[in-house]
């Protein structure tokens, strides 16, 4: 029993550590243990990723992609990042205290469209507060807020392999909707 305790206190100390809540919303649908891997694999992958990218939105950008991030990243979503911190760095852009981005659930969704380049697709919920965003000369670009997240995710396969966040598109919601 107290190996058991053990287990769950380290878990839960790892989710936490990890900005994860752990809440995973399981589909209608039943999967083989197999595809029940591939899509936590892919999870993985997403919040390694986002970890990644929001460490460097904090910085205020980058003027290059950190070689670190390209393991998890590829295609549209790679050029779009790449674009996007480079902007951020070029401008200036800094916030002005401790920002919060948390995965709060995530479940599977519907495969992806045939000949769009990605094989898989999870929904990701996260819960947004962040401070002032400033520019280089202090003007504010975005307003502190806090807002409900839902990211609809693709994966892709890059040539080794490895599985990649290749597309992601975001929308603000009022709530949850697993």
């Amino acid at each position: 029993m107290r190996v058991k305790w053990l287990t769950i206190a380290v878990f839960a100390a790892v989710l936490s550590l990890s900005g994860c809540s752990g809440e995973v919303v399981e589909p209608q649908q039943s999967f083989s243990s197999a595809q029940e891997r591939l899509y936590q694999d892919a999870f993985e992958v997403y919040s390694q990723f986002f970890e990644l990218d929001y460490a460097l939105e904090q910085l205020g950008g980058a003027e290059t992609l950190p070689d670190e991030i390209k393991q998890y990243v590829m295609g549209p979503e790679l050029e779009s990042i790449t674009q996007a911190l480079y902007n951020g760095w070029q401008l200036g852009l800094h916030y002005t205290g401790e920002n919060s981005d948390v995965i709060d659930s995530w479940q599977r969704i519907s495969d992806p469209e045939q000949g769009s380049g990605a094989f898989l697709r999870i929904a990701v919920c996260r819960h947004h507060e962040s401070t002032d965003l400033l520019d280089a000369e202090g003007a504010v670009r975005i307003a502190a807020n806090t807002r409900i997240v839902l990211a609809e995710v693709s994966f892709a396969r890059d040539s080794d392999g490895s599985i990649k966040v290749y597309d992601v598109a975001t929308e603000k919601v009022e709530s949850c909707p697993f």
